[in-house]
């Protein structure tokens, strides 16, 4: 069978792609996984994660541009938003998704008052 056959999105849209596979079912990707995966009927989530993974792809107007890449690839923070069919479950949590293992900081310049002032000349001790 040739691919361009093969492929086709899964809401049934007339598009050459491309084509986003889901993300493997296992850590570090089971989240996103399971938030893509909510999107679909539950006759298809039944078939298992093996299969969804194997045989469902989403094009890439289910996708915000903010999740794609010029090489129209997705980022691993790419999950299916647009264009969802009512009739799927489309259950997303309000919060946005993020990678596993990331540390946000946030820096801020220390406060200088008399008090510091009086403490801090600028010369290091001896």
């Amino acid at each position: 069978m040739p691919k361009k056959q093969f492929l086709k999105c899964y809401f049934g849209c007339d598009t050459e792609g491309p084509f986003h596979r889901f993300p493997y079912p296992e850590y570090p990707n089971l989240d996103r996984f399971n938030l893509w995966k909510a999107v679909l009927a539950p006759a298809v989530q039944d078939k298992g994660d093996l299969y969804i993974y194997n045989n469902v792809r989403f094009c890439d107007s289910h996708f915000e541009e903010r999740y794609r890449l010029p090489s129209k690839r997705l980022t691993r923070t790419g999950i299916p938003t647009l264009n969802i069919p009512s009739t799927s479950q489309n259950i997303f949590p309000v919060m946005e998704y993020q990678a596993p293992n990331t540390v946000e900081f946030t820096f801020t310049q220390p406060q200088h008052t008399e008090d510091n002032a009086s403490k801090c000349s600028g010369k290091l001790k001896s």
